[in-house]
């Protein structure tokens, strides 16, 4: 392990692996798959990815994404009068046939960061990958038959200082125990 990225304190890291396993046994307690059973809310999906496990960063260091998906509908049948303006736009795109389609709309918001090979240095190497942070939103429509799926999406975002990547860094460094990284005045400008 680099010096100065140590963790301090074994309780610490044993804590977070704690809190990691607890996010992501909560996170995969719904399907993701239709079914006759399932209930008519939709599902929440919430996405935690950290290198802080390989006791490294660089490159993509760091994910959070919240993902909310409504319930899959099975389509009424070629009338011509979608009055949903997504699904209007998206329903003549998609590659799975019409004939016993479901369909469902799910929304997302998140953010990734991503950090050069040495986070100590103060000038990073500019050959390296850049200091970034990305905000995003995204809305997705998927669709699916007994033989097929597939879906489409947008996806808007900020990238740079307006993401708070730095912010969002330094804190999750806090919280691990873990060195601050020392470049992020040279991140990719919004």
């Amino acid at each position: 392990m680099k010096e100065g990225r140590k963790m301090n304190g074994g309780k610490r890291r044993i804590g977070w692996g704690i809190l990691v396993w607890m996010v992501a046994m909560l996170s995969t307690a719904s399907t993701p798959y239709a079914q006759d059973d399932v209930d008519d809310r939709g599902s929440f999906a919430l996405i935690l990815e950290n290198d802080f496990i390989a006791s490294t960063d660089k490159a993509y260091t760091n994910g959070l994404f919240f993902t909310w998906s409504k319930p899959w509908i099975r389509e009424e049948g070629g009338t011509g009068q979608e009055k949903d303006v997504v699904f209007r736009l998206t329903d003549r795109l998609s590659l799975t046939p019409a004939v016993n389609r479901e369909r469902r709309k799910a929304f997302s918001i998140g953010q990734a960061l991503y950090t050069p090979d040495d986070i100590k240095t103060e000038v990073p190497d500019p050959d390296d990958f850049p200091y970034a942070g990305i905000l995003t939103g995204k809305i997705n429509v998927q669709y699916q038959n007994d033989r097929r799926a597939d879906g489409m999406g947008l996806l808007l975002g900020l990238i740079g200082p307006s993401s708070q990547g730095e912010w969002v860094q330094k804190r999750n460094h806090d919280l691990i125990g873990v060195s601050d990284a020392k470049g992020w005045e040279y991140q990719l400008k919004d």
